[in-house]
């Protein structure tokens, strides 16, 4: 059904389009780093939602999109006061821990398992 998951996917493209206006119908101004960041945030959520669905056969594009948010969320409440080298070096991490799912996956001896990027199951006693 892409009908519906385009629709479910506007929303957070029109957020990112109505961050970009509100700034400059208000305040007749650009949008600041912080608003930017927004949207970016606006935009990744909406390439979450309906880009990475559309090529299950390419497990790589979740991971990546969940990086980008990892990483843009950090950014977002560190480019407020400045953007330090500490905070950089945060933000990498979150970003590598969230790539870190495709070079480790989750699994367990229970039949339990978290695949690799796109959720493939794992069976017990089968290597990835």
């Amino acid at each position: 059904m892409v009908k519906g998951k385009l629709y479910v996917a506007l929303i957070p493209l029109l957020y990112a389009v109505v961050a970009v206006f509100v700034p400059w119908i208000d305040k007749g101004v650009a949008p600041t780093g912080p608003e930017w960041v927004q949207i970016l945030i606006g935009v990744t959520l909406a390439l979450q939602v309906y880009l990475v669905p559309l090529v299950p056969g390419h497990t790589w594009v979740k991971s990546v999109v969940g990086a980008l948010l990892a990483g843009l969320g950090a950014l977002a409440v560190a480019i407020i006061g400045g953007v330090t080298a500490s905070e950089l070096l945060d933000i990498a991490v979150y970003v590598l821990a969230a790539l870190g799912i495709v070079i480790a996956p989750a699994a367990s001896d229970t039949g339990v398992a978290v695949g690799l990027g796109g959720d493939a199951p794992i069976r017990a006693g089968h290597a990835a």
